[in-house]
């Protein structure tokens, strides 16, 4: 009997019969997870690129005026959003919302003044909003609080700026917010904000002066 045990242990040991497909439903799983990951991670890749691209189009198109900047002005540059970020039609249809509603977008202008008055060289500055205009969901620059110094390193918010940009003159900032959610795992993994702000200086006026036809008036600081 010990020598049948021993034959058939031998046996067992020598069997490969669906060695492949045990492997195989091991590994699988595996695969299909970074598989998915790198098509996540592609994505939020492009649409981060996206969001960048769409904060500089904005900052660049406000800072080349030649003429005032006015409120038909800031519609148009915002509607052309989606020409030059055409994902959000598609998103914010998989969202069951409207485009206007997926992404936020403030442009304002901000002029830098010497802190010491009469200073002329070796000046520290302190930034003011002349303007901001928003879109439906996004936040204005706040008239009445100047904007805070921080390092350039830290993400820029509506209520900071890179401290680098500190200096005598004016910049168009466009600060662009977008709620990336992943298409794989959204019940598990939450929205991640991509929040990305381009900084122009004006090309041919310093500043850019905004006009307002009166309904508007809140986007200009008095």
């Amino acid at each position: 009997m010990l020598k049948q045990f021993r034959a058939r242990l031998a046996s067992f040991r020598q069997a490969e019969t669906a060695v492949a497909a045990l492997e195989f439903a091991i590994i699988m799983p595996i695969l299909v997870l970074f598989m998915l990951a790198g098509a996540e991670a592609a994505r939020f890749i492009y649409m981060s690129r996206s969001i960048t691209n769409l904060a500089y189009s904005l900052a660049t198109r406000v800072a080349e005026r030649t003429t005032a900047y006015n409120f038909n002005d800031a519609v148009f540059d915002y509607y052309s959003t989606v020409v030059t970020t055409p994902f959000l039609l598609g998103d914010s249809a998989s969202r069951g919302t409207q485009w206007n509603f997926d992404v936020a977008l403030t442009m304002s202008s901000i002029i830098f003044t010497p802190t010491k008055a009469g200073c002329t060289s070796n000046c520290a500055y302190t930034a003011k909003v002349a303007w901001s205009v928003n879109s439906p969901i996004a936040g204005q620059r706040s008239c009445t609080v100047p904007p805070t110094a921080q390092a350039d390193t830290v993400t820029t918010t509506l209520t900071t700026l890179p401290q680098d940009i500190y200096a005598a003159g004016s910049i168009i900032v466009a600060d662009v917010v977008y709620a990336y959610t992943p298409i794989f795992g959204s019940k598990l993994i939450p929205a991640v904000t991509i929040r990305r702000s381009y900084f122009m200086q004006p090309r041919y006026q310093f500043p850019v002066p905004y006009t307002s036809s009166g309904f508007d008036a809140a986007y200009v600081c008095s």
